[in-house]
């Protein structure tokens, strides 16, 4: 059976991962060189596992993450209600529900 590639992250996963870095140094689970030293492999990561190695001993966040579904479904949901908002005001100018200005 075949290892899976070690994929490479991009700059939204290693932001997640430096947050979350310092979501553990809040709490007081790393010291200040320790988050330190994490910080610069996160912010330096090229790979999944060097991501993963800078986590390395760490609870998952309890955070939610945000992946890309979520984004795409607020986006049409933003779409549906922007089309409707225009829906209904085409529907109120063209059926006078509007006030007219009264023409001296």
């Amino acid at each position: 059976m075949a290892a899976e590639p070690d994929m490479l992250v991009s700059d939204a996963e290693r932001a997640q991962a430096v947050n979350e870095l310092r979501r553990h140094y809040d709490t007081g689970r790393l010291t200040l060189d320790e988050f330190e030293e994490r910080l610069a492999q996160a912010q330096t990561a090229r790979s999944e596992a060097q991501l993963r190695e800078a986590l390395r001993q760490l609870p998952p966040s309890a955070r939610p993450s945000v992946n890309r579904r979520d984004t795409r479904w607020r986006s049409l949901a933003l779409q549906y209600a922007l089309v409707n908002v225009i829906a209904i005001l085409i529907w109120l100018f063209s059926t006078g529900a509007v006030a007219r200005p009264i023409a001296a």
